[in-house]
This record gives structure tokens, C-alpha cells and sequence, in this order.
């Protein structure tokens, strides 16, 4: 699986501020451990709802609701309001410890 990294809006500001090339080397890391496909997705706003909202969204939109092992976690960050939520498939809030208000989008 290839280390995935997205950036939406204004990449100049956002992008500029991260050490991209470290950040996908710790997620490929992280993968190459694991079965699970991991993406981190940074936007300035998480328009349309609150963070949970958005980020479940963008796990559908991203098709991480299609893993061959419903394994998929993702970091959504909405970096200008300074929030952010991470959304874990089916088998993936299955395995970890349970965090208040954790769930799968598609459970």
C-alpha cells in the first residue's frame, strides 16, 4: 500500500508548515506493521459539519469503506479551526481499545 497524504484548499500554507516526506515514511511504517490502509487528510475547514462529520464523509468520498479487510483509518484534520478526528473502518474500531464516541462509518 502506498503512504497516502492529502491536501485540500490552500496547499501553500498548510503543506509548507509539514515535513511531508516524514509524515508519509511514518505512515508507510505504520502500514508495513499492520494489514490497515491509513490516510491522513488535512483541509483548512471541515465544511459541511463538525469534524466527525466531514471526516466520516471523506472516508466514503475516499473509498475506505472498500478495503478488501474494512480496515481502513484516516486522520482528518481541518487545519485552520485546529480540529481534527480520526475514523477507523468496521475492523479496524474492532481491534483497537474503545475511545468515547469511536465508530465505524458503516458499522
Amino acid at each position: 500500500m502506498a503512504a497516502a497524504l492529502e491536501v485540500d484548499g490552500e496547499p501553500e500554507r498548510v503543506s509548507d508548515a509539514l515535513d511531508q516526506p516524514r509524515i508519509v515514511a511514518a505512515v508507510g511504517a505504520a502500514e508495513r506493521e499492520t494489514s490497515g490502509e491509513i490516510r491522513i487528510h488535512i483541509q483548512p475547514k471541515a465544511t459541511g459539519g463538525d469534524a466527525r462529520y466531514v471526516a466520516e464523509r471523506t472516508f466514503e468520498r475516499l473509498g475506505m469503506t472498500k478495503t478488501a479487510l474494512r480496515n481502513g483509518v484516516l486522520l482528518f484534520i481541518a487545519s485552520e479551526e485546529r480540529v481534527f478526528a480520526i475514523v477507523g473502518d468496521k475492523e479496524s474500531t474492532r481491534r483497537c481499545r474503545p475511545v468515547s464516541g469511536m465508530r465505524s462509518p458503516r458499522s
